[in-house]
């Protein structure tokens, strides 16, 4: 997925807010900067969630 073998920061956790639901199966979501500094190294890009509806 991305050239960090271990982007994530832990087990660190961030509240965020879905402004904008896709229908059907999605696999991406678009974080603030600020959330996404609180999960993983912002250099990684992209990296692998996991989340509760």
């Amino acid at each position: 997925m991305n050239a960090f073998p271990h982007p994530c920061k832990g087990t660190r956790r961030v509240t965020v807010t879905v402004a904008n639901q896709c229908g059907g199966d999605c696999d991406t979501f678009t974080v603030s900067a600020d959330a996404f500094d609180v999960i993983a190294k912002r250099e990684a890009g992209r990296v692998r969630i996991a989340y509760k509806r």
